[in-house]
């Protein structure tokens, strides 16, 4: 499907129809109605004077004799407008096609319009363009650069890289899909193109995510849980990706990118060790039968929660400290096993990110449920789960966190480890020792 988009001299998009039966050339093709009318400066202006050619102070003036042509001009369904919203781009299918095509001829509802890689600003949205765009300027340099700028263009590079790929997970998990087993399938020829651009150039597709900086993209959540059906399990008809992949439920995700700078506000509380996939075929950018990770971090037991109000969201108790954090689960199942007592006792949450800023101290957790010793894994020749390793699957995000006055008043915040007594927020960030007690090693599935 990439070599067809990519090579293709020219594509064409029937943006406004929602099947392949109905029509995409219609009556209402023209874009723009444009109403000319001839006023005075003085109505334009309004003087409030009887007089038009005197001023608010009632004196001549010249500048008030003159008239002047008016437009009127409406436009619709032309690029930037209401367009990206047609019925063809909420199809997931479609998004290789937006993503890979060099050019394309769009007709929408009211316009025809064409893009192509030249189309933004020199250089287009697509992955084509910008993998050829990253490799440009990491190869555009002068002369023989030091040791330390090569690491700030890698870190550049990666960062960029992550946004890309952060990019088109928020637009593609919007698209619907009549087979939901098609969601990695559906998007694998943009995967395998990102993975061609050599930027980075040792990195490894693993069911949505990349193992180049695995952590950070495990920062992803939806605000549609509450309204999303529970992910299918390994072994069962219709699963798609492990838990830990945007991939595994049915909803728009958002995403959090890296920070590779290092001025920027953000510690890592936790480590992946290593992180594996089963493909269901010989393709690497498919679907998968199973996939794990493996994190290295703190588990931290939940005593109860609470819901707030009819439309209100969800807390977790740490029963450590008996601090609250909001959770936002992935499906219904996380709200279910944290409204039952039974399911609470197998939720446990993990510190994950550390964000100091200007306006909050922040804490971002990924929340777990523990596997029953005879669930599925998928782990068949035991290379990867170690014997009697705990196994978890993901249940959702959630955070906690302080204004910058307060955060050393938060048990919680102040358990993640030691902070400096410096009073700016990126010295706090930057001189932050996490809290490495209790560390262990467990896998998610």
């Amino acid at each position: 499907m990439a070599n067809v988009y990519k090579f293709a001299w020219l594509n064409i998009a029937a943006l406004s129809t929602g099947s392949d039966y109905e029509g995409f050339i219609n009556e209402a093709r023209e874009p723009r109605a444009i109403f000319g009318f001839r006023a005075s400066f003085a109505a334009i202006i309004g003087t409030g004077s009887q007089d038009i050619n005197r001023n608010l102070q009632g004196r001549p003036c010249v500048l008030l004799d003159g008239e002047v042509t008016l437009l009127w001009d409406k436009q619709s369904d032309l690029p930037g407008g209401g367009d990206w919203m047609a019925p063809l781009f909420t199809r997931a299918w479609v998004y290789q096609e937006r993503s890979l095509a060099r050019r394309t001829l769009a007709f929408a509802t009211h316009g025809v319009f064409f893009s192509c890689d030249e189309a933004y600003y020199g250089r287009t949205s697509t992955f084509c363009a910008v993998a050829a765009a990253l490799v440009d300027e990491a190869l555009a340099t002068g002369n023989a650069p030091s040791r330390e700028q090569l690491q700030m263009e890698a870190r550049d590079l990666l960062s960029r890289f992550d946004a890309t790929w952060n990019g088109a997970v928020i637009d593609y998990t919007k698209c619907k899909l009549t087979k939901d087993t098609d969601r990695l399938v559906a998007i694998s020829s943009t995967a395998h193109e990102v993975a061609d651009s050599g930027i980075p150039r040792e990195k490894r597709y693993l069911a949505g995510l990349w193992d180049i900086n695995f952590i950070s993209q495990l920062r992803w959540m939806t605000c549609e849980g509450r309204n999303t059906k529970p992910r299918k399990r390994i072994g069962t008809d219709g699963y798609v990706a492990p838990s830990w992949s945007w991939a595994s439920i049915e909803a728009p995700v958002a995403t959090c990118g890296a920070f590779y700078t290092d001025d920027k506000p953000i510690r890592f509380l936790a480590d992946v060790t290593a992180a594996d996939v089963k493909l269901a075929t010989e393709f690497p950018f498919g679907a998968v039968r199973a996939g794990w990770v493996r994190l290295r971090g703190c588990l931290r037991a939940v005593s109860g929660s609470e819901t707030h109000g009819t439309m209100g969201g969800t807390s977790l108790t740490d029963e450590a400290t008996g601090e609250n954090l909001w959770f936002a689960s992935d499906t219904t199942e996380g709200y279910e096993m944290v409204a039952s007592s039974a399911g609470l006792r197998k939720v446990v949450w993990v510190p994950h990110v550390l964000t100091a800023l200007e306006t909050m101290v922040e804490c971002n957790v990924l929340v777990l449920s523990e596997l029953s010793p005879d669930e599925e894994t998928g782990d068949d020749d035991g290379t990867f789960i170690k014997p009697g390793e705990k196994v978890y699957r993901r249940l959702g995000m959630g955070n906690f966190g302080r204004i910058p006055s307060l955060f050393r008043q938060d048990k919680l915040l102040m358990a993640m480890g030691t902070y400096p007594e410096a009073d700016e927020m990126e010295d706090i960030a930057r001189e932050f020792v996490r809290n490495e007690v209790g560390f262990r090693e467990f896998v998610i599935i």
